[in-house]
């Protein structure tokens, strides 16, 4: 009789590594601006500034999940409603500048 050990665990690590990689979630950091494949339904992959460089003249080199919107009352109090870059005719809550 063969033992099925190695099958099973091959399967169980695989499982394990996918489970890993989920979407993420509205303010956590994704890797994409523009898309949504990296973050959870009804959010987006934001460009935000970075705290590099000149407060007029900010460095944008950070990714951040953003929620979808359609105007500013979709938004918390200390965000806003502006275009993503990188995502045609799509806005997102962000940092109020």
């Amino acid at each position: 009789m063969r033992s099925s050990w190695l099958p099973c665990s091959l399967v169980i690590a695989a499982f394990l590594a996918l489970a890993g990689c989920g979407a993420g979630a509205v303010g956590e950091a994704c890797e994409r601006p523009g898309s949504t494949d990296d973050c959870v339904d009804d959010a987006i992959c934001a460009t935000d500034p970075s705290d590099t460089g000149d407060a007029a003249d900010p460095v944008w080199d950070s990714y951040t999940c953003r929620a979808l919107c359609v105007d500013e009352s979709d938004c918390p109090a200390d965000q806003e409603c502006r275009g993503v870059t990188g995502a045609f005719a799509t806005r997102a809550c962000q940092p109020v500048r």
